[in-house]
């Protein structure tokens, strides 16, 4: 299914027919475990069908993620020559093509999440990527040690992991 789903992306991105498309994602959407690579102009994404996942923005729309924020970004970091420190990665929606833009910089990627982790691992390495450092804990103004839940089931909006003041399994370092 996995490929079929891919080979019908790549078709409509190619075609860049968004009402065809919309219909055929309208269809397939329901399919919770479909797993894709999105090519954008330099760089790549797995993508999600799974509910909650912030990478299922991108297939539903064919687009890359907060395309005008990013290109913002990228002119900063060019007119101050200056490093790029992304705080809640995720799954590397901003580091990834930053990472590429400027090869000859160090990209800093920090989530508390280690599903986050897990899929901007998996893009690095989709990407071949060698200049991006990641880390596996929370920012705040406090060094301590907080509760984390990142089962997305439980919360309202999609793909936001987050602290929270119940107990749960995880607790991670504040740094």
């Amino acid at each position: 299914m996995n490929k079929i789903f891919q080979k019908i992306i790549d078709f409509y991105i190619k075609k860049n027919n968004r009402l065809l498309y919309f219909i055929f994602y309208s269809f397939f959407k329901n399919f919770k475990n479909i797993k894709v690579i999105l090519s954008f102009s330099n760089y790549k994404f797995y993508a999600s069908t799974q509910k909650k996942d912030l990478s299922k923005w991108m297939i539903r729309n064919l687009s890359q993620w907060d395309k005008k924020n990013l290109n913002i970004i990228i002119k900063l970091i060019k007119k101050y020559n200056s490093s790029f420190i992304d705080c809640g990665c995720n799954f590397g929606a901003y580091s990834i093509p930053i990472a590429r833009k400027f090869k000859e910089k160090t990209i800093y990627s920090i989530d508390a999440s280690d599903k986050a982790i897990f899929k901007l691992k998996e893009n690095i390495k989709l990407n071949q990527i060698k200049n991006i450092k990641y880390f596996n804990f929370g920012i705040g103004s406090k060094n301590n040690v907080n509760y984390f839940d990142d089962n997305l089931e439980k919360f309202k909006n999609s793909g936001s992991f987050r602290f929270t003041k119940k107990k749960t399994k995880k607790k991670i370092k504040i740094k």
